[in-house]
Parts: C-alpha cells; structure tokens; sequence
C-alpha cells in the first residue's frame, strides 16, 4: 500500500497546532488530541481519519514522529536535577582569587599545597 507521508505529516502538524492553541486559550489535555481536532485535521487534507490512522500506522517514522510530537507538547518537562542550580562560584558565593582556588584544589587533591607566585597573572590582566 502507497502511502502519503507529506499528508500525513501535515495532518500531524495541524493537530499538533491545534494542540497548542488550545492550551494557549487556557484548554488542558490529559492523554491524546480530541476527535474534532483530528476530524478537522484529516478533512483539511481530504483525508478519513480512518485512512489517516492505517496510513500513519503503516509507517513506523510516522507513528514515532506523531507520539514525540504529542509528548512534547503534553508532558511535562523533565527535572533538569541539582545542574540547574550549580555555579562557577564557590560556596561562599564569591568567584575564588586565582591562588586560593589553587590552594584548595591542592588540598582536594591531597597533594602539598605550595605557595605560586602567580607572575604571568600580573603580566596578562588588563591594566587598571
């Protein structure tokens, strides 16, 4: 059986649309689109949502594209974690001077610390 792809992509890209205004006019999903919203998307396109379905489920990239768009729009998005909130800075809440942040890296690491002279430092900042 031949099918359509660029119609029925179109439809998945209508649904998904109409998915979307209607959250922006304040309508919440739960699952999946409702029936006039995929009615209304196969009609546009001259298209039976019956053909639409045995087309879109005899093309697996169809299937997957169509599940990835819904999920997008209807889950919610995952936790970013703890990474979202991790900074450069250190945990005072002030960007560690060059030597200290060497000085504790040492004593992280269990090696000596040793007090550097940080000559190239000066050479390279910007002037005042």
């Amino acid at each position: 059986m031949s099918i359509d792809r660029l119609r029925v992509l179109a439809i998945i890209i209508d649904i998904r649309e109409a998915v979307l205004v209607d959250q922006a006019t304040g309508i919440v999903w739960e699952v999946e689109p409702r029936d006039e919203i995929v009615q209304w998307a196969c009609a546009e396109h001259g298209m039976t949502v019956e053909g639409w379905l045995v087309a879109l489920h005899t093309d697996p990239e169809l299937v997957r594209l169509f599940e990835e768009a819904l999920d997008e729009i209807l889950v919610d998005p995952p936790d970013p974690g703890p990474y979202d909130e991790i900074s450069r800075e250190s945990p005072r809440g002030a960007p560690d001077p060059l030597p200290e942040a060497f000085e504790r890296d040492a004593r992280l690491l269990g090696r000596p610390v040793v007090p550097v002279k940080h000559e190239w430092f000066a050479h390279t900042a910007p002037g005042p």
